[in-house]
C-alpha cells in the first residue's frame, strides 16, 4: 500500500515540474507593452514595430514573423504571414536576444485597401520561433494617424 502511494505522490510531484517548466518556457520571450500597429491612411501604409523581450537567463534565436489574424486584414494586406527580415540592430535571421534584453523588430506592408481600428486592434500577431518552440502572440495595440 505504501509503494502505491509513494507510486502516486512520484507521478504527481512530476506531473508538477513538468507543468512548472512548461509555464516557465512560454514565458520566456514576450512583447513588450511600447509595441503597436499604426496605420498610415494617407500613405495607405501598415507599420508593425514590435519589442521582443528575453526573459530567460540564456541567449535566444528567434525567427519572428508579422501575421493577418483577420481575413479582411488578409485581404487588405495581401499577405497572412510575412516574415520580418532585420531587427533594429541591423541583423538577420535568426535574431539573437542575450538575456533578459530587448530587440525591435519592425515592419512596413503596403494596404490595398482601408483599415479601420476594428482589424487593427488585435488583429495583427508577431509569431516567434526558437529552435525549442514557437509562440502566436497578438498585439493588442491599433491606432489609425
Amino acid at each position: 500500500m505504501f509503494r502505491r502511494i509513494g507510486c502516486v505522490l512520484g507521478v504527481i510531484v512530476i506531473f508538477l515540474l513538468a507543468v512548472s517548466c512548461t509555464n516557465k518556457e512560454k514565458q520566456e520571450l514576450i512583447l513588450a507593452k511600447s509595441s503597436y500597429v499604426r496605420w498610415y491612411e494617407a500613405d495607405q501604409l501598415l507599420e508593425v514595430y514590435t519589442v521582443v523581450v528575453n526573459q530567460s537567463n540564456k541567449v535566444q534565436h528567434i525567427r519572428g514573423k508579422v501575421v493577418m489574424l483577420y481575413p479582411g486584414l488578409i485581404k487588405a494586406t495581401g499577405i497572412e504571414r510575412l516574415e520580418v527580415t532585420t531587427d533594429d540592430r541591423h541583423e538577420t535571421q535568426p535574431f539573437t536576444v542575450n538575456p533578459n534584453e530587448e530587440i525591435v523588430l519592425r515592419q512596413s506592408i503596403r494596404t490595398n485597401l482601408p483599415l479601420t481600428q476594428r482589424l487593427l486592434k488585435s488583429g495583427v500577431a508577431m509569431e516567434l520561433g526558437t529552435d525549442d518552440m514557437g509562440f502566436l502572440i497578438p498585439i493588442p495595440y491599433g491606432e489609425i494617424h
